[in-house]
């Protein structure tokens, strides 16, 4: 008995999760990366990532060099790929920085942490094309940790020089 595989249905299963999307978008921003890495820098946990990568090198996607690290392949429908998730993530960015920036109050002691998470997944788009509005963003979240951090409820009256 023959199987007969339809390439499009493989390319589909292996598009069609948010976790491969993630792993593209991490691929196509920060270029060769480990799977540690690329788990990290995708949000999304080591054996999903492996799991992503193998259906996404079956269908010419990804490929996986000397040093175990991976990188979106060199054909036309993976350099596109690339130029989609940079356009897509560059579109957002300017809405997703002046969200964060006005929900600075609402997020209170996590604003802080929501700037790091935005560094830690888009620092190459950041630095390329928003370098500023992410210094800003650090300064920000830099004093208002220090500004917030005497009167925490966390912080116990003990450990205060107040």
């Amino acid at each position: 008995m023959v199987w007969h595989v339809d390439v499009c249905d493989l390319t589909l299963e292996a598009l069609g999760s948010i976790e491969s999307q993630r792993v593209l978008e991490a691929l196509a921003l920060w270029g060769k990366l480990s799977v540690g890495e690329l788990s990290d820098r995708a949000s999304v946990d080591e054996a999903s990532a492996t799991r992503v990568l193998k259906k996404l090198a079956a269908v010419g996607l990804v490929e996986e060099d000397k040093e175990g690290k991976y990188r979106l392949a060199g054909n036309k429908r993976a350099t596109m790929l690339k130029s989609f998730y940079i356009e897509t993530t560059i579109q957002h960015m300017e809405s997703g920085i002046a969200k964060l920036l006005s929900r600075v109050e609402e997020l209170g002691d996590k604003f802080p942490e929501e700037v790091d998470k935005l560094i830690k997944r888009y620092y190459p788009v950041l630095k390329e094309n928003f370098y500023w509005s992410m210094v800003t963003l650090i300064e920000l979240a830099e004093k208002y940790k220090a500004q917030h951090s005497w009167y925490s409820p966390r912080l116990k009256p003990e450990n205060s020089c107040f």
